[in-house]
């Protein structure tokens, strides 16, 4: 009880903090009070659509733009009122209904984020939000008419400039450890996200660090690490699939004790827990079920459920869940069938087993194969 209280005071500290350093900086208090009835409508938006209330939540950051629009009328040059107009884009590109709607709103971000940083070229905010909606659009493939390399330097520029204007910000190491991961730099990943973890001092982002941390370990083969990140989010999010699903996938890991049954109920507590895509999350969490059974000594009937737990393209259009099944395959001794899984993924995904990347510690089994040698060549 004591720690859910401190955490809630923590959250509610924070949002008044922020409301104070922007009156020190606000040219007049008709431009401050628009501001702090805005930043409050953004807090009800993000309790809204906690709820799963999106109509809710919409309104709510409909209201908060309004009152930023007021605090530009009587403040024009204050360029804190942009920002946070380009964190309400930003917070509407998770209501989108469409990638139509999501590339809109990731624009209208950068729009604002730009009109903010023209007023004043130090807002860390307005760096963020920029850097973070340029990702988010090539995450989703929204900026494919521009250089991809060149696309993230300027991202990693915008954050790291954040950054270094503002240390208390966890949300930019958060995301540069996100971006550092996809590029294949796991330690690097995992010093950002601990730096996150460490500067949210009002929890503004620690479910997403969270999962980083655990993220970063796994692939680091950090099992005991891994497990304390995992649990750690269990107990302050147990609502959260992805703390269940962690679970699960710890005992796939050497050096922690398999347990089928226990497997089994968890895999059932991800599809329970799990707002959206349950037939993907349980196909995931069922393959690493296998697994666990595999590791426990049970080839044949990890071999089934592997097989069992299939899923179209309908389901899974990138096939991402190929590279889960060669996994666990691998784990189960069968090092051809998991061969063979890399290669119809790399098919469709090249890139992710390069040689220049390194080398995942769940394909250690094949390394030295000529064959999955050669496929990280042809990537």
């Amino acid at each position: 009880m004591a720690a859910q209280v401190e955490e809630e005071i923590r959250t509610a500290m924070g949002a008044e903090i922020r409301l104070r350093e922007s009156r020190s900086a606000a040219p007049n208090n008709g431009a401050w009070l628009a501001v702090a009835r805005g930043e409050r409508a953004i807090q009800a938006a993000t309790a809204a659509a906690g709820r799963q209330d999106a109509q809710a939540a919409m309104q709510a950051l409909a209201e908060a733009d309004a009152s930023f629009e007021e605090a530009i009328r009587v403040g024009d040059q204050w360029a804190h009122p942009w920002a946070l107009r380009a964190q309400v884009a930003y917070e509407e590109s998770y209501l989108a209904h469409s990638m139509e709607d999501l590339n809109a709103s990731l624009l209208e971000t950068m729009a604002m984020a730009e009109e903010a940083l023209g007023r004043d070229p130090t807002n860390a905010l307005a760096l963020y939000l920029r850097g973070t909606a340029r990702y988010r659009r090539f995450l989703f493939g929204l900026a494919h008419d521009e250089d991809a390399e060149a696309l993230l330097r300027s991202v990693e520029e915008d954050l790291e400039s954040a950054q270094t204007l503002d240390r208390t910000m966890a949300e930019v190491p958060s995301t540069l450890s996100h971006l550092y991961y996809q590029r294949g730099d796991v330690s690097s990943a995992a010093v950002a996200a601990q730096q996150a973890y460490e500067r949210d001092a009002f929890l503004q982002s620690a479910d997403g660090v969270l999962r980083r941390l655990f993220d970063t370990n796994y692939d680091l083969e950090n099992a005991d690490r891994a497990r304390d990140w995992c649990l750690e989010g269990n107990r302050r999010f147990p609502d959260d699939y992805a703390f269940v699903e962690c679970q699960l996938m710890l005992m796939t890991m050497n050096g922690i004790e398999p347990d089928v049954t226990r497997a089994w109920t968890l895999r059932d507590s991800v599809v329970a827990l799990a707002p959206a895509d349950q037939e993907y999350l349980g196909a995931f969490a069922t393959q690493n079920v296998a697994g666990i059974i595999a590791r426990a000594g049970l080839a044949d009937s990890a071999s089934a459920v592997m097989t069992g737990a299939r899923v179209g393209t309908d389901v899974d259009p990138e096939m991402e869940l190929l590279t889960v099944e060669a996994a666990m395959r691998l784990l189960n001794g069968e090092n051809d069938e998991a061969l063979a899984l890399l290669q119809r993924y790399s098919a469709v995904n090249p890139g992710h087993f390069s040689a220049g990347r390194s080398l995942n510690w769940r394909w250690r089994p094949l390394q030295g194969n000529p064959d999955f040698e050669r496929l990280r060549r042809l990537n």
